[in-house]
Order: structure tokens, then C-alpha cells, then sequence
């Protein structure tokens, strides 16, 4: 009876874990901006990444490292072996399943700038109306954007 109650205990404790599990492989933007602009995330098993930038003619790769703290998915550039990046400061994503779901980017910005406490209730309210959300036309569609596992 120890036995079967301990197993028990190892399989309970054993399996759960406090982080969210990352899936290794390529990740690829639900929408494309305005139809064209897409981008893919490829984490590999050595905790390296190569995020690409990819339309209207153009195609370009940034490299560097990724991590995970508690749900949130990490990634540093590499700016010093690659100093043409396009991107170039760190970027965080929560981790829901397979998806990668980018923070408010916009809200992020404003409140590192000092601007977020000068705004009205109006203009938070439409800046948070738009959390998560990109142009994929030029009609206006707004969708709901985020990185799904697609390897």
C-alpha cells in the first residue's frame, strides 16, 4: 500500500510543473499584416531562435536567445554577432498552449514613456480596445493576431 501511495505521489508532483510547456518548433503569425507581412519564430532545443521577417519582396532573419519565466516566453536578440537585425530589443509572449499571444505592445510603450498616465479614459479605453489585434487588409479588418505551432 506505501508503494501504490507513493507512486501516486511521484506521478502527481512528477507531472505537474509550475510553468506553462513550451512546444519546440517553428511558430507562425495567425494573420498577416495588411495581407502581406508575416513573420514565423523557430525555437530550437539549444535555446537558440531565428525570428523571420518576410513580405513584399522583402526577407530577413534575427537570431538569439529564448528563455521561459513562469508563462512567458522570452527572446534576446543577438545584436552583437548580428548588428542588421531587425529586431533588436527583447520581446516577451505568453504561452497558451501552443500559442505564443504577444503582450499590449502599444499600452507597454506609453507607460515606458511616461505618456500612459497623461491620457484620458477615452484614449486608454481605444488603445486597449485594439490589445492583440492587427490590420490584415486595407479595408480596416482588424483581427485578434497571435503565433501558432505550425512544426
Amino acid at each position: 500500500m506505501k508503494k501504490f501511495l507513493l507512486v501516486i505521489l511521484v506521478l502527481v508532483f512528477g507531472c505537474s510543473t509550475g510553468g506553462r510547456k513550451l512546444a519546440l518548433g517553428t511558430y507562425r503569425i495567425k494573420y498577416a499584416s495588411y495581407g502581406m507581412f508575416g513573420t514565423t519564430i523557430d525555437l530550437k532545443a539549444d535555446s537558440t531562435f531565428v525570428k523571420n521577417f518576410s513580405g513584399d519582396m522583402m526577407n530577413d532573419n534575427s537570431y538569439g536567445k529564448w528563455f521561459v519565466v513562469k508563462d512567458t516566453l522570452v527572446l534576446s536578440f543577438d545584436t552583437i554577432n548580428h548588428p542588421k537585425s531587425r529586431y533588436k530589443e527583447q520581446e516577451k509572449y505568453g504561452i497558451k498552449g501552443n500559442k505564443l499571444i504577444s503582450p499590449n505592445m502599444l499600452v507597454e510603450l506609453f507607460k515606458k514613456r511616461g505618456i500612459w498616465d497623461t491620457l484620458s479614459p477615452k484614449y486608454k479605453r481605444m488603445v486597449k480596445k485594439y490589445k492583440d489585434k492587427t490590420m490584415i487588409d486595407f479595408k480596416g479588418t482588424m483581427r485578434k493576431n497571435y503565433y501558432i505551432l505550425v512544426e
